[in-house]
């Protein structure tokens, strides 16, 4: 699957989640969230292309992951960390926190 559609495919079902009322698009998200993870865990190393560094395809995701996290937590209680579920994408937050640059921009805390 092309990483840049997944992207849009995860930010337009985090949409249809956290933005409408109740519980709906809840499966949708996962099963994304699912492929975002699956897609991470095809490379050694933490990032979507392999190497030593994030490439502009994570700095694409991260920029809306990171604002997936604490949204979809306070608006509808998913947990989206440690929860053991989403292993490569624990990684993959896990390796940009590590970086003096990104937690420097991070504009989410939680």
């Amino acid at each position: 699957e092309n990483l840049m559609n997944l992207e849009r495919a995860l930010f337009g079902a985090w949409c249809s989640f956290v933005f409408r009322g109740g519980n709906g698009g809840k499966d949708a998200f996962e099963a994304t969230l699912d492929r975002v993870d699956a897609a991470l865990g095809e490379t050694k190393g933490p990032w979507f292309l392999g190497g030593y560094n994030p490439t502009l395809v994570d700095m694409q995701y991260i920029s809306h992951v990171e604002r997936m996290i604490p949204s979809a937590l306070y608006w509808k209680g998913l947990q989206m960390r440690g929860n053991g579920r989403w292993k490569n994408m624990e990684r993959w937050l896990d390796e940009f926190e590590e970086r003096p640059t990104y937690m420097a921009t991070k504009s989410d805390y939680y």
